[in-house]
């Protein structure tokens, strides 16, 4: 069963098994990590997680650039990407129903210094949003920070062969206390109020997190056409047309996250 998180190929026909070890693993580590670090536990815990998935994510990159060499029309690369990304969507949720799930298993001190670098992320000024400031501030803010995130991911893939993982499971850690800190304070409001918690920070957190993953395999295809020295000729153009296209489609879905965030996200919660 543990082969699946060797296995690319298998892990994209079972996501759902991916999203149980994710969330199963995201409690391992904080309980790893509290054990390990006096400082520093829950981004512990997210290194911990990365180090975990790494060589599925490796191999799943490896996956996808011999993909790009086998087929030859941009739109469908674009397509066959739907599954790697599909993928690590699942692992993102899983990751973060753990995190969320241990936020209500551990007493209030045992918590607050469990998840006191999520929770400070979380109240930083940094992250305030409409609500707070000015809406157009707000989005500014939002973009610059995020688009200094996805171009550390694009560049870290580039340069590493990854570079998306470690973000990928930091964000979900903070997504999931953040929608936990969002029930407790509205605790027994309403029957809806844990599905709503969770489509408000989804709605802009999936695509964010997706727009970073993509970025991610962009810069990782481009990698390992470089290391293999597969930028030659009309194979190389392929590839290089699919790293830029992923990278476009990046930027694009990333503000759609900031534009959701900022205007719609407000009007309804």
């Amino acid at each position: 069963m543990f082969d699946l998180l060797l296995d690319p190929v298998r892990a994209e026909k079972k996501p759902w098994d991916l999203y149980f070890f994710a969330l199963a693993f995201s409690i391992v580590a904080l309980v790893l990590s509290n054990s390990l670090f006096d400082q520093y536990v829950g981004f512990g815990s997210a290194i911990l997680l990365s180090f975990i998935f790494f060589p599925l994510l490796f191999k799943a990159f490896r996956h996808e650039e011999e993909v790009d060499a086998q087929l030859k029309c941009e739109g469908e690369r674009m397509y066959a990407h739907r599954k790697i990304i599909t993928l690590f969507v699942f692992l993102f949720l899983g990751s973060l129903t753990g995190y969320f799930a241990m936020f209500f298993l551990v007493d209030g001190e045992v918590r607050s210094s469990l998840f006191y670098d999520q929770i400070s992320t979380i109240e930083s000024p940094s992250l305030a949003t409409g609500n707070a400031i000015a809406a157009d501030a707000a989005l500014l803010s939002i973009l610059r920070s995020n688009f200094f995130l996805l171009g550390l991911c694009f560049f870290l893939s580039f340069i590493f062969g990854f570079g998306g993982l470690l973000l990928l499971l930091w964000n979900s850690s903070v997504f999931g206390i953040a929608i936990a800190l969002f029930i407790q304070k509205g605790m027994y409001a309403t029957s809806m109020l844990v599905p709503l918690a969770f489509i408000r920070y989804l709605l802009h957190g999936l695509p964010e997190v997706v727009s970073f993953f993509m970025a991610s395999l962009g810069g990782s295809v481009l990698s390992f056409a470089v290391l293999r020295h597969d930028l030659r000729g009309e194979h190389g153009k392929r590839i290089f047309q699919d790293g830029l296209t992923l990278t476009i489609a990046s930027v694009l879905l990333l503000i759609l996250s900031a534009l959701i965030e900022v205007f719609l996200t407000p009007y309804f919660f």
